[in-house]
């Protein structure tokens, strides 16, 4: 007991908890039969935090966005761990790189940029276009799997990037497809999405697309 003959609040916190001793148990039930105000709040206020803090440790994160998560976390750090990070995935096709001849712009360069990406048993097809007339930019996307692999595609968390600073966020549908729009300029683009273990960056490097 206090000083004003009310329980501490450490005391209140092992009695939610079930840690007092059987004495201090037997007397603290005792105090709070007889009706005392400030003590029958203050273990209504803890045996609230219990509730919560129980809720939370039975509460199971689901993995996509964990993996989105490390995905996003990776590219945030330094160099050599983004490096990393981007060394599992691979550009299998880029409409910017395509040569063109001088002075014409490819029917891609036209439309907007194109890049698919293999991670893993994953493809990512990314399609980013930029309207002239509303100056939005739109960048459409499709996980797809091998046939042989099992792993879901539908459900899977997408977070778009620019500077490292989030623009977009969206999930795939069961086709594996998503979009996301936003205002702005088109270029230092990444996008992460919560595939596999420790998740999937995609950096689109720090070309922009041109308006159409």
């Amino acid at each position: 007991m206090t000083g004003s003959d009310h329980f501490a609040a450490e005391h209140w916190a092992d009695f939610v908890r079930h840690l007092a001793s059987g004495e201090q148990a037997t007397l603290m039930e005792r105090h709070l039969a007889d009706g005392c105000p400030i003590c029958t709040k203050t273990h209504a206020d803890w045996q609230a935090i219990r509730d919560v803090a129980s809720t939370d440790a039975s509460y199971e994160v689901p993995d996509g966005p964990v993996r989105l998560a490390k995905a996003m976390f990776s590219i945030q750090k330094t160099p050599n761990r983004v490096a990393r990070a981007m060394d599992a995935v691979k550009v299998l096709f880029d409409s910017q790189l395509l040569p063109a001849a001088e002075g014409v712009r490819s029917a891609w360069s036209a439309r907007g940029r194109k890049v698919l990406y293999a991670t893993g048993n994953f493809l990512v097809d990314l399609q980013i276009e930029t309207s002239r007339e509303s100056q939005r930019t739109l960048v459409i996307g499709q996980v797809v799997c091998a046939k042989e692999a099992v792993e879901n595609v539908h459900g899977v968390p997408v977070v778009l990037l620019r500077d490292l600073e989030v623009i977009g966020k969206g999930i795939t549908n069961r086709f594996g497809e998503f979009h996301m729009e936003f205002e702005g300029p088109s270029a230092n683009l990444s996008v992460a999405l919560g595939l596999k273990e420790e998740g999937t960056a995609v950096s689109l490097g720090s070309s922009s697309v041109g308006h159409s």
